[in-house]
This record gives C-alpha cells, structure tokens and sequence, in this order.
C-alpha cells in the first residue's frame, strides 16, 4: 500500500498516487481514478472531493461514476497534486514560483475551491512563503493586482519602494520586464515625471553647468550692477532675470512637446519672461539693466541658451529606453 505522498508503479506500468489522509479514506478505499493529461493517474475518494468542491460534487452526482472509474482531466499532474494536496487535510505543498501560483488559482477557481484560494492568497504575504511579497514584491504585485487583492497589492507596493528607486530608468526597466503589464503606465505617469525632474535639475540648478554663468561667454553680458553684486563665485544666488527666465521655461516646457523648445531659449521669450512680473529688477547697487544690454550682446546670450538646451535634450535621452518599452 503506498504512502499518502509515495510514487508507485501499477501492474500496467503507469504511475499512481493514493491520497489516504484522513479516518474516512483509511476506512473507505479510494473510489475514482483522475487522469491527468500528461499521463499520470491520482486515486482519490469521490465524497473528499465532493465535500471540498461544488463543482465535483455536481460533475458525480450527474454522471453517478462507478467505483474505480477512470476520470479524465484537463490539468497538469502537477496541478492535480497541488490541487489534491489542498483538498485533504494534511500540510498545504508550499508554491515555490509565480507560475505555479497563477496555474493554482485558475484550478482553485475553476473547480471553486474556496479553501485552497484564501491559502494560496495568504502565501502572497506569508514571510516564509516563496511567493510573497517580502520575498519578491514585483511578481506578488503582479498577482495581486490582476486577482484584485487590494490588500496584497498595497504590501507588495510598500516592500517595493523600500527595494527599489522608482523614479529611476534602471529600476522602471526592471519593473517592465518583471510585471510586463505595467508598461502602459510607465509610459503614462512615470516618464513624463521623470522628464519634469530632468527639466528641473537643469534649469534650475544655478551652481553647475550649464546653468552657472561664471565661466561662459556670456559673463560680459551682465550689466555693472549683476558684475559687482553676484561676482557669481559658488555662494552666490542668480541675477534675478536668469531666475525669471529659468521658472518661465521650466513652466513652459512641462506643457510643451520637444519640437516646440527652440523659441523658449531665444532673446524674445528672455524678454517676455522678465517682463512678466512688470516689477523692474533691483539690485544693492542699482536696477538691472541685463536684459538691455542682452540687446547689445545676442550672439552670446544664444550661444548661452543654446548650450543649456542642447544640454537638456542631452539628459532626456536616457527617456528613450523607456519609450521603447513594448
């Protein structure tokens, strides 16, 4: 007589397993045979099963199978073993990969095995469990959310972003390639955030280049007062009409395709920008006059801008990779 769980050739070859688990089945010998499709034969108890499932119960109480008879199912011997092995009392098989899980709740479902669904839903947030969430928060997110377990899907989401930096393009790859379903939404909210962030650590980080004005051939251009007050040495703040125009920019091309950049690094939008506010710019040592002299030196304020915009497409290329995503 074979074990509860031991493997065993009949006389005609063919693999068997018996499921004796509890009084009743150790009292009534199995009754029905299930046949898997890949070959392999479970003998079972037709009441165990009847009790566990609706679905079985109303398949026997249909047909009335004769004892010993032989019932062919559509499933895997590995998801008829998982199956049974949530059917009979005894420890619940451990689900060792995403995989097997999605294949188990199909059968638990289709079969309404209500018992075997609330345990393999459980595994999704047991610590110890190898599909959950503290171990691999990305696959159990992708359960989760397609199974709609809020609840799963919130935790998977916490243990997420404590693992991973998601406003990087490494880590929304990665997020792509392990929960393929997500990619329409990384193109949706994660890459125009990212092209914002970038935007932002251009144009208004004043102490570094591109935007730092010391050292560029623009520094002549700054009027008298911008030369005495700013020095612009690494502690100093911006002229306010470079602060004027980098928030306009930054403003505008949030809202603006890349196609429609160009106007905003020229002389006019420079003079819009500061005039915007039509308060004059004053300094410790007088009014402004940049702007004015900007008149007289275009050819440098453009070789200016231009490089701070040819600095920017620059760092958006890393976006592409994102883009790519199918």
């Amino acid at each position: 007589m074979l074990g509860p769980w031991d493997d065993g050739n009949d006389a005609t070859g063919k693999i068997t397993r018996n499921f004796p688990l509890i009084s009743m089945c150790r009292i009534y010998p199995w009754d029905l045979v299930l046949h898997s499709v890949d070959g392999d034969e479970f003998h079972v108890h037709s009441a165990v099963l009847s009790v566990a499932s609706p679905v079985f119960e109303d398949m026997f109480t249909a047909c009335s199978p004769q004892s010993g008879q032989l019932i062919m199912m559509a499933e895997t011997s590995e998801m008829l073993r998982i199956m049974l092995g949530f059917i009979y009392p005894k420890r619940s098989p451990t689900i060792s990969s995403f995989e097997t899980l999605e294949k188990a709740f199909h059968v638990a479902d289709k079969y309404q095995l209500d018992d075997m669904h609330q345990q393999l839903r459980q595994s999704l947030s047991l610590a110890d469990s190898p599909v959950s969430a503290f171990r691999d928060p990305l696959g159990a997110l992708r359960i989760a959310s397609s199974l709609g377990f809020q609840d799963e899907v919130n935790l998977a989401i916490s243990v997420s972003q404590n693992q991973y930096q998601l406003n990087t393009i490494d880590c929304l790859l990665e997020v792509a390639e392990r929960t393929p379903d997500s990619v329409p939404w990384i193109k949706l909210l994660a890459i125009p955030l990212i092209r914002n962030e970038i935007i932002l650590d251009v144009l208004l980080n004043f102490y570094e280049a591109p935007m730092r004005l010391a050292g560029s051939s623009f520094t002549r251009a700054l009027c008298e007062s911008c030369s005495e007050s700013h020095h612009y040495g690494a502690h100093n703040s911006p002229p306010e009409w470079q602060a004027r125009w980098a928030r306009g920019v930054t403003e505008e091309l949030k809202k603006k395709p890349a196609n429609e950049w160009e106007r905003y690094f020229g002389t006019e939008y420079l003079l819009e920008a500061v005039s915007r506010y039509d308060i004059p710019i004053r300094t410790p040592r007088g009014d402004c006059t940049c702007v004015e002299k900007v008149k007289f030196y275009e050819y440098e304020f453009l070789g200016w801008s231009s490089h701070v915009l040819r600095s920017l497409q620059s760092r958006l290329e890393c976006l592409k990779k994102l883009e790519a995503l199918r």
